[in-house]
């Protein structure tokens, strides 16, 4: 089992020299945003994979009568890519600028943004399954809340303690002092995941 680590390192190392020295790029998506009646939510990933699933206009019971029965994310080690994060306008914050400058040769952050209708639940569903020759691990959460019209939010798939979830944070209005947002939790979260869905 060393001996297929160390030949993979000798294959990965000389191609991610110039991986190492560019940060992921940046692409503006061609989303039409109406502060009036819309939200924007980024959502955080790794290496361009989609972790957190959303569900526009969806409670907690159309989610898992429609879309509940799958885990829709796999483990993706592949050589070092350039990564594009797609934006929808939404202002920088510490955790985007982080995952923007990341340089990441195995993992690196991700994220994409997208505009979501106001006043409506959505659903945000996260699973992750790894399937390596000695180890497995699997995780499903699902977690619904109520974007408010013209607010920006972002969500982040975590693991701690044994347990995984999803942390949704709401941006502050930023001003033209500030290089970027601030957040505060989003507080009134519902879980659509059932008592069988856990980490494993």
């Amino acid at each position: 089992m060393k001996l297929h680590y160390l030949c993979l390192a000798a294959l990965v190392l000389p191609l991610s020299g110039c991986f190492m020295a560019q940060k992921s790029a940046l692409v503006q998506s061609k989303q039409f945003y109406d502060p009036s009646s819309q939200a924007r939510i980024r959502l955080y990933g790794n290496y361009g994979d989609t972790v957190i699933k959303h569900y526009i206009d969806r409670t907690c019971n159309e989610w898992r009568a429609t879309s509940a029965t799958r885990l829709h994310h796999r483990f993706n080690n592949g050589t070092p890519r350039r990564i594009k994060n797609i934006s929808a306008g939404i202002p920088m914050t510490e955790q985007s600028v982080r995952t923007m400058n990341d340089k990441g040769i195995m993992t690196r952050g991700s994220f994409k943004e997208y505009v979501v209708d106001a006043n409506k639940p959505l659903v945000l569903d996260a699973s992750i399954s790894v399937n390596l020759d000695n180890f497995s691990h699997s995780c499903r959460i699902a977690m619904s809340f109520i974007p408010q019209v013209g607010k920006d939010y972002e969500a982040n798939y975590v693991e701690r303690n044994g347990r995984c979830t999803i942390e949704v944070d709401e941006l502050q209005p930023i001003s033209e002092k500030q290089q970027v947002a601030l957040t505060k939790d989003v507080t009134q979260l519902q879980s659509c995941s059932l008592p069988g869905d856990s980490t494993k």
